[in-house]
């Protein structure tokens, strides 16, 4: 299932898996795309809770109206698909 542009989650037997899209830029190659495994979950409403976490603590937040901001826009990403 995607999310937006930059997350995926997937499932297997044991696991719900949230990839992140990275732009891998290979010397003496075009770049590309691929997915990272960011964590694994046992479920998808902590998968979509790490969404967010991980989202806030990779932004350069500087001041409190930024990381308001930024949690609110990562939250209506993650209720588009489970409303909390």
């Amino acid at each position: 299932m995607l999310i937006g542009n930059k997350w995926k989650i997937e499932a297997d037997p044991m696991n719900i898996i949230l990839y992140k899209k990275i732009t891998r830029r290979p010397k003496n190659k075009p770049p590309h795309d691929d997915w990272k495994v960011m964590g694994y979950h046992s479920n998808v409403k902590d998968a979509l809770h790490d969404i967010v976490e991980i989202g806030i603590k990779e932004s350069q937040l500087t001041d409190l109206r930024t990381v308001e901001a930024k949690i609110k826009e990562l939250h209506d990403l993650v209720n588009t698909l489970h409303p909390l």
